[in-house]
């Protein structure tokens, strides 16, 4: 519990930093701002901005702002339907009431579905979806994940992981096998969500909450936030390699290609580009507007994994980077404190 306290302090240190103006405060959270055009098939980008409980929809390449959504308390990560059609995002909370619910997006109609409550299960995070209509989603109080029946509004079942922290997790595509990262416990837990079963957990390192699989499931990456690595496993969860990172590697997201790991170090103000086949690796630095880091957390990968988009906690904006060349093209204002981020390129309306 002391590591999970630490881990939110840092949180929070990060969203008192310096803020750049934000264009989705003064937005509705009903819906579309009267003013804007209609969206176009272009690709979407989903900001959770878990200081003021709002989710921003930005249109790409420019970040035009379509909408604002009003969220529950903390919402911290976010999943995209494979259809585009919907997105859900995790409420976790904040110190002074656990979180329990999700925010089930219409991203045709640009508006809130539903609210599902998750009973029992509180402090859900990490997401996944398993087909169109269900997701996966870790129960970090209760050491569980859930299968959330998006249709039904209801919890399908729930499998025990037994570890401590179970927060993060990374879905194999076009698999029914999961990894779940568990900070307390500092380690790793695969669940085999077609017989509703978690395996035996592996030990990975200490305060292991960023996770990330290889498209093609042969590698799972974790990251230690107290020591400052990063972790390669095999498929069975045995170690591979340990690399060096940059100051609490709180992140490790997967290019769709399969040809490198981005991790963000958010108290190291670094982003990190890792080629899996030689684990070479390219820093980039993200200066920070104030104080001594901009909080790069949350990562969303275009789907030619061409281009980065990386959430500034202490900022609140997000960090356009261009991966082959390590630098950072522009960035987009979203609202306080933003976390979670998911990239689509299926919306349209």
């Amino acid at each position: 519990m002391a590591k999970r306290l630490a881990l939110v302090t840092v949180s929070l240190l990060a969203c008192s930093g310096a803020r750049a103006p934000t264009p989705s405060a003064s937005a509705s959270n009903a819906g579309p701002s009267a003013d804007r055009t209609p969206p176009t098939k272009s690709p979407i980008l989903l900001v959770a901005n878990k200081a003021e409980a709002t989710l921003s929809v930005l249109e790409l390449p420019a970040g035009r702002v379509l909408a604002t959504l009003p969220t529950g308390q903390g919402p911290h990560e976010i999943a995209i339907a494979p259809d585009g059609t919907r997105a859900v995002v995790s409420n976790y909370g904040d110190q002074a009431a656990l979180g329990r619910t999700l925010t089930v997006v219409d991203l045709v109609g640009l508006k809130i579905a539903k609210t599902i409550e998750l009973g029992d299960y509180r402090r859900p995070h990490g997401m996944a979806f398993l087909d169109d209509h269900r997701v996966i989603v870790t129960a970090e109080v209760n050491a569980s994940v859930v299968i959330v029946d998006l249709d039904a509004g209801k919890v399908e079942r729930g499998i025990f992981t037994s570890q401590q922290g179970s927060h993060m997790l990374a879905r194999v595509p076009g698999t029914q096998r999961v990894y779940v990262a568990n900070i307390g416990s500092g380690s790793i837990t695969p669940i085999d969500v077609a017989q509703g079963a978690a395996g035996d957990s592996a030990p990975a390192i200490a305060t292991s909450e960023a996770i990330a699989v290889t498209p093609d499931g042969a590698q799972v990456w974790t990251a230690s936030l107290s020591e400052n690595k990063v972790v390669v496993l095999d498929a069975k969860l045995g170690k591979l390699a340990e690399l060096p990172a940059e100051g609490a590697p709180i992140r490790v997201t997967a290019t769709p290609d399969g040809k490198a790991m981005l991790v963000s170090n958010v108290k190291g103000s670094k982003l990190q580009v890792v080629d899996v086949a030689t684990r070479t690796v390219k820093t980039i630095d993200v200066p920070a507007q104030q104080g001594d880091t901009a909080a790069p957390m949350g990562a969303a990968i275009a789907s030619d994994s061409k281009t980065a988009y990386v959430t500034l906690v202490a900022e609140d904006r997000v960090a356009i980077i261009d991966l082959a060349s390590g630098r950072i093209t522009g960035h987009i204002a979203v609202g306080h404190g933003p976390d979670g981020i998911a990239y689509s390129s299926a919306f349209a309306r």
